[in-house]
């Protein structure tokens, strides 16, 4: 009979801890624009990107170059295409001087809740 309690006293705790971590473990993104809300910072090279992309579907983005008074501000919209592409278009931008580009998108390959990469590297997640 203790041998059964003992069994049966390790399943209980078990099966009480795995619920607790599954009741706590954040909740998968249905979508990959689900996935993409939130604040993102790449580096490629000497430029440092920071974009957010809204649940609105909107973005804006900041790209710097280290030590060099570079900066590119860009708002637009963007979307997901074909389930795996983020696709963005400017609608306003900063500076002027720069033709406005044609829409353009990256494959994003999902590596955890936290980064992903795209053409140009990895992207994490900031906020």
């Amino acid at each position: 009979m203790n041998c059964r309690w003992s069994v049966s006293i390790a399943l209980a705790v078990l099966v009480s801890a795995f619920a607790l971590t599954a009741a706590h473990a954040p909740a998968k993104p249905q979508s990959l624009e689900e996935y993409l809300y939130g604040k993102w910072r790449q580096e490629y090279g000497p430029y440092i990107t920071e974009t957010v992309l809204n649940t609105n579907l909107t973005f804006t983005s900041l790209t710097v170059q280290r030590g060099a008074p570079y900066r590119l501000y860009v708002e637009g919209t963007w979307k997901v295409k074909y389930q795996n592409q983020l696709w963005m278009y400017w609608v306003n931008w900063e500076p002027h001087t720069i033709k406005r580009p044609l829409p353009e998108g990256t494959t994003v390959e999902v590596i955890d809740r936290n980064h992903f990469r795209n053409k140009l590297g990895v992207v994490t997640r900031i906020g």
